[in-house]
């Protein structure tokens, strides 16, 4: 049968889309901390970067949140 791949996002969130996170996500005027506390997804963030966790999914979905908010709010 048919098998999918895994998409490295833990990887891709520690290299190629770190600073767009950083630039858009972390931004102080992003549009997702109406709705969110900073600290908790700072300390995510925090974790991932440094290895101790593996927040990869979750942080994507943060980044493509913002970026929906931007293009539709």
């Amino acid at each position: 049968g048919k098998m999918g791949f895994r998409v490295p996002l833990p990887t891709w969130m520690r290299t190629r889309w770190r600073s767009l996170f950083e630039e858009r996500v972390l931004a102080p005027d992003a549009c997702l901390w109406r709705w969110l506390v900073r600290g908790p997804v700072e300390a995510m963030w925090a974790e991932h970067q440094a290895g101790r966790a593996d927040w990869g999914h979750q942080l994507w979905a943060l980044l493509t949140l913002e970026t929906w908010l931007r293009a539709n709010g």
